[in-house]
């Protein structure tokens, strides 16, 4: 199949002509990806699906089913893996360019995105956004890196947080983006027959998120393409192609994408929404092009490229749903020009909703319970069951903590734990000079921590004193001690304590044992722990009970303590 340009003022039948043409080549067998940054399409596209396909159907909308996609993700197989790096890394920091526009995008962001990455692809295939983002404020450490950027002026690395900010810290473009591992991979999708349709509808994710995504898709698809060894026919619709004309992929794909056999439908309003390298490839490659009604100027560009001036005025004048075709010749044949009517898309199915039902089942993703998740922002927490803080004295505390540390990094770090609700910042009046803010602990902090020692489990209010003393030797220990809530999926231990190392970060797992009745939960409670790499302790009254677990788990790794309560 040859590559397709499909232009045409709003409402001239575009839509309409891309979804015939997608459900006809899926169901002559070939893979079709569909890129709608509208929305209409890709419904329009699933409708009318016949009922007994939908089963190759994968209909993917980021407001309907929580699923995520990891932009800079590479596929698991690839003829060269630097050249594949640097693709994603050029189409990236293009994407970003673009989107904050080229005034406010100099030399130094462009060296922080491009060394910053480069350090990530290091040890990662699949780096994400938030990686990138912890990298530059120093979160992640990388000595090589770490050089680069103080040869920069100070400064740039804020103004690069600044614009990764609003993909990494919003929670919803956060799961769909910077999730590891992706739910869902490009690669494992494409297969012949299957039909994969990404709704990214502006309107609902923004034109930000719903470029990003579908930056990522067409690269994704284009670099799985060119190293996968079975060559079935892949077609890649593109509705609204200026949305993506940053990529250099685009390019790629219209000069040799015949011989990787995958081909390009793209579709837009008129010629000025293109750069002029992607317009003249769209030009020069497109073996077939389709004209709706288009506007003077237009109209006389193409009909000098469709080899007839004289056509012009009639591409003025056509009536929605008709349109002009030109298809090149082949060696045998001459090029032909006809004049069409799009046929009315038809309704086969009325399941939209079972088709959705089923994509969370295969790809959606849990809410990610980030406050039970990340050591850092208990250690924050630790600090601040001290007293309350003002910003300086909190950097001062992890200037001790963490030698070199960023003021940023630990303004990002409160922000992020105040936005999930765990410290509250308060304006305290001065009698001289400006007003001090203080930051302290909430409710639902003070009660993570169990600071009021109000933890009832099995074992009453024995379970609750070995707790407290337990809790409290920990964090004069340095530990962050947490009382994770018992009422998720997951079984959660008592409590888990964790210390800063100089390989990371040791979690602890403690578990109250006032009984050792019951050998099954003993070993329940070993094994839930051990298989998520923690340490386990069990925190037993008296030399009895303590032996009790030990002749349950034998000679496995774990410690029991006796703690006197008294």
């Amino acid at each position: 199949m040859q590559h397709q340009h499909v232009i045409g003022a709003t409402g001239t039948g575009k839509s309409t002509f891309l979804a015939n043409q997608a459900v006809q080549a899926f169901e002559e067998g070939a893979c079709c990806v569909v890129i709608d940054p509208h929305g209409d399409l890709a419904l329009d596209i699933l409708r009318a699906v016949n009922p007994g396909d939908l089963g190759k159907v994968y209909f993917l909308d980021p407001v309907r089913v929580r699923f995520s996609l990891n932009p800079l993700e590479l596929p698991a197989e690839c003829h060269s893996r630097e050249i594949a790096v640097e693709r994603m890394i050029g189409e990236i920091t293009e994407f970003f360019r673009k989107f904050y526009g080229r005034q406010y995008w100099g030399p130094s962001l462009n060296r922080i995105f491009q060394e910053g990455l480069r350090a990530l692809y290091e040890k990662d295939d699949a780096p994400t956004l938030g990686d990138l983002y912890d990298l530059v404020s120093g979160r992640i450490r990388h000595e090589e890196f770490e050089k680069e950027l103080k040869k920069l002026p100070r400064g740039r690395t804020d103004a690069v947080l600044n614009k990764l900010a609003p993909f990494v810290r919003n929670r919803f473009l956060s799961r769909i983006l910077c999730s590891k591992p992706a739910s869902v991979r490009i690669e494992e999708l494409m297969k012949p027959g299957s039909l994969v349709i990404f709704r990214l509808s502006r309107g609902e994710i923004s034109e930000a998120v719903s470029s990003l995504l579908g930056s990522a898709i067409i690269t994704q698809t284009w670099l799985h393409a060119i190293s996968r060894e079975s060559r079935f026919l892949v077609i890649l619709f593109i509705d609204e192609l200026q949305i993506f004309s940053h990529l250099e992929t685009l390019c790629s794909i219209l000069s040799e994408g015949r011989k990787y056999a995958i081909s390009l439908v793209a579709a837009h309003q008129h010629l000025k929404q293109l750069p002029e390298k992607l317009l003249n490839d769209l030009l020069g490659n497109a073996g077939m092009r389709v004209v709706f009604r288009v506007s003077g100027e237009d109209a006389r560009t193409l009909a000098r490229a469709l080899g007839n001036e004289d056509i012009s005025e009639r591409l003025i004048s056509l009536s929605d749903g008709r349109a002009v075709v030109w298809i090149r010749g082949s060696f045998r044949e001459v090029e032909r020009i006809v004049e069409i009517s799009t046929l009315p898309l038809i309704y086969r199915n009325p399941f939209s909703e079972h088709a959705t039902d089923r994509m969370r089942k295969l790809f959606e993703i849990p809410e990610r319970e980030e406050e039970f998740a990340d050591p850092e922002i208990y250690e924050l927490l630790h600090i601040l069951l001290e007293k309350s803080m003002s910003m300086s004295e909190i950097f001062e505390k992890y200037r001790k903590i963490l030698p070199g540390v960023k003021a940023s990094y630990v303004s990002a770090l409160v922000e992020r734990v105040e936005r999930l609700g765990f410290v509250k910042r308060n304006v305290v009046k001065q009698r001289r000079g400006r007003p001090k803010i203080v930051v302290e602990l909430s409710e639902k902090a003070v009660e993570l921590l169990d600071l009021r020692h109000t933890s009832r489990r099995a074992g009453g209010e024995l379970h609750s004193k070995l707790a407290k003393i337990c809790a409290e030797r920990l964090r004069k220990d340095g530990c962050a001690v947490i009382f994770p809530p018992q009422a998720g999926r997951e079984e959660q231990p008592d409590m888990i304590a964790y210390k800063r190392s100089p390989d990371g970060w040791e979690e602890i797992a403690v578990e109250i044992e006032t009984r050792a009745d019951h050998p099954e939960q003993v070993m329940r409670n070993y094994k839930k722990n051990i298989r998520k790499g923690r340490k386990v302790i069990f925190v037993v009254p008296d030399e009895r009970i303590a032996e009790r677990v030990r002749k349950i788990l034998g000679d496995r790794d774990y410690t029991v303590e006796v703690t006197e309560y008294f």
